[in-house]
C-alpha cells in the first residue's frame, strides 16, 4: 500500500499561518532526517501515563497527561518547530493544557464523533476564549483507513444554534470527555449539510509528520482497519494571557495548572 500522504506542495501551503487561520489546520514542516526515533519511546510513556483509558477490549484507547512525566524531556524536543510556529500564530507566549495519545482500533467503539474541543475547555477548565492550538504528532503511518483525524475546513468559523444551550454545561464524569460518547454533541444534519459545503480534509502522512487544528475545528475520526491501527500524540497549547479564571474540575492531567511560558 502506498503511504497517502499530503503532496510536498499542499504541506507547504498548509505551513502557514494564513492557512491554518482560514481553515482551522495545517502542517508544520519539519526535516526529512528527524530524530523522530531516537527520541520517543512510546512503550516508556505508556507505563508511565498519569491516566490512560481502555476500550472494551481491553486495548489503550487514550493515555492523558504525559507531559507531566519524566519521560516527556526524552521527547520534548520534537515540538520545538511547532511551538515556534504556534506562538507566531497565537502572537503570544504558551504552555501545555493537555497532552495524550489516541489509539485507533478496529472496533466500533474506537470512534470519535464530530465535536469541537473548546466546549470541553471552556466549560470544563474555564479557558476564556478559543486561543489555543491542537498539534498532533504522527507516531504511525496515517493512510485513510487508519482512522485519521477528518477535519470540516473552516468550521471554526462555523458555530450551529443548538451549540447556545451548552454554554452552561456543567462537569459531570470523565467518560463524557474520553469516550464514544461524548458530551457537547453537535447537530448531526447540520454538520453533514456543512462538511458537503466546506468539504472534509484526512489528516494523513507519515511517522514523525506534525498537523495543527484549531480547538474549534469540527473533527472526527472513524475506527481503524487491522491492517492499519494508528496512534497519534496531540499536544494542546494554550496562550499565557488565555489561562483559566478558575481551576478546572477536572483533574491535573487533563487540564494541567502549571502555566509556565515554554
Amino acid at each position: 500500500m502506498s503511504l497517502n500522504k499530503t503532496p510536498l506542495k499542499q504541506k507547504t501551503e498548509s505551513s502557514s499561518a494564513d492557512f491554518y487561520l482560514n481553515n482551522g489546520y495545517g502542517t508544520v514542516l519539519v526535516p526529512q532526517n528527524n530524530i523522530f526515533f531516537s527520541e520517543v519511546n512510546i512503550s516508556e510513556i505508556e507505563a508511565t501515563a498519569p491516566y490512560t483509558v481502555y476500550e472494551e477490549n481491553g486495548n489503550i484507547r487514550s493515555c492523558y497527561g504525559i507531559h507531566l512525566v519524566n519521560t516527556y524531556n526524552n521527547w520534548k524536543a520534537i515540538l520545538l518547530e511547532a511551538e515556534k510556529f504556534i506562538k507566531e500564530i497565537l502572537k503570544d507566549d504558551i504552555y501545555i493544557h493537555q497532552s495524550k495519545i489516541n489509539y485507533k482500533e478496529s472496533i466500533p467503539t474506537a470512534v470519535w464523533p464530530w465535536h469541537r474541543d473548546f466546549p470541553f475547555w471552556k466549560n470544563y477548565d474555564n479557558i476564556p476564549v478559543s486561543k489555543m492550538i491542537n498539534v498532533i504528532v504522527f507516531l504511525d503511518n496515517v493512510y485513510e483507513n487508519s482512522g485519521p483525524v477528518q477535519v470540516i475546513p473552516g468550521s471554526h468559523k462555523h458555530f450551529f444554534e443548538e451549540e447556545l444551550a451548552q454554554a452552561k454545561a456543567e462537569f459531570n464524569e470523565l467518560s463524557g470527555s474520553v469516550s464514544s460518547d461524548l458530551d457537547f454533541e453537535l447537530p448531526l444534519t447540520k454538520v453533514k449539510s456543512l462538511a458537503s459545503a466546506n468539504g472534509i480534509f484526512s489528516l494523513c502522512g507519515a511517522i514523525g509528520d506534525i498537523s495543527l487544528f484549531h480547538p474549534d475545528v469540527i473533527h472526527q475520526s472513524s475506527p481503524g482497519t487491522d491492517d492499519n491501527k494508528r496512534r497519534l500524540m496531540i499536544i494542546t497549547y494554550n496562550a499565557c494571557s488565555n489561562r483559566p479564571v478558575n481551576p478546572s474540575v477536572r483533574p491535573q492531567y487533563f487540564a494541567s495548572s502549571d502555566y509556565t511560558p515554554i
